[in-house]
């Protein structure tokens, strides 16, 4: 374990029902809230890999505000956002993004051993942001320290043989597992679906979308 920090985002933890950590502190475990792409190369098993300046200070404009801002889309910037969630912890080899996960979110335990994380924090819920190495070994991981929901990131693993052994782990022991990008399921698309089917916006007539695309 690294250490434990405090920042200005702190939010109380009086709603929340469950814990949760963050493995994987890369592009969609934090960054992709926090910084532009990232361009430099890197090998899967770099601990000191290139990460561009960040943003920790960075407001969005949530499903409560009337806004065109942006959601966040990172598995930390979501689950803290949600009141019944407490982030409570983190874990990556790099301690350059484990600084920037605690100076972000405060009051958060950091690693930069997940299985240590996992032993120690007593999590309802994890997300596996990491690079696919390896992922499988610690989706079972987490099932057998009691993890009650597990969320990774796509692809599942390397092969067939990965996939299989992560479900059946989670399926013998109920808990749930989704695989995949799915910020989708955050408050705001849903606030939007409301608006328009309540007829709040008026008779849709057409819709234009828009998103950027890296080459």
């Amino acid at each position: 374990m690294v250490e434990r920090v405090v920042n200005a985002f702190d939010k109380g933890s009086d709603m929340a029902k469950y814990r949760a950590g963050v493995i994987g502190l890369g592009w969609m475990g934090l960054l992709s809230d926090l910084a532009g792409r990232i361009w430099d190369p890197y090998h899967v098993d770099d601990i000191d890999r290139p990460t561009p300046e960040l943003d920790v200070y960075r407001r969005f404009y949530l499903h409560e505000y009337h806004s065109t801002g942006n959601v966040p889309h990172s598995w930390a910037e979501v689950m803290w956002d949600r009141p019944e969630i407490d982030l409570v912890a983190g874990a990556d080899r790099d301690r350059k993004r484990l600084q920037a996960f605690g100076k972000r979110y405060g009051k958060v335990a950091l690693y930069t051993d997940a299985a240590e994380m996992l032993h120690t924090e007593t999590l309802d819920i994890v997300a596996l942001a990491t690079n696919t190495k390896g992922r499988a070994d610690l989706t079972c991981l987490a099932v057998n320290y009691g993890v009650k929901g597990i969320a990774t990131e796509k692809p599942m693993g390397h092969t067939l043989a990965e996939a299989d052994r992560m479900v059946e782990a989670c399926a013998d022991a109920g808990v749930p597992l989704c695989c995949g990008a799915i910020p989708v399921n955050h408050p705001s698309y849903a606030k939007a679906k409301d608006l328009v089917n309540s007829g709040a916006i008026g008779e849709i007539l057409s819709i234009s979308s828009w998103f950027r695309c890296y080459h």
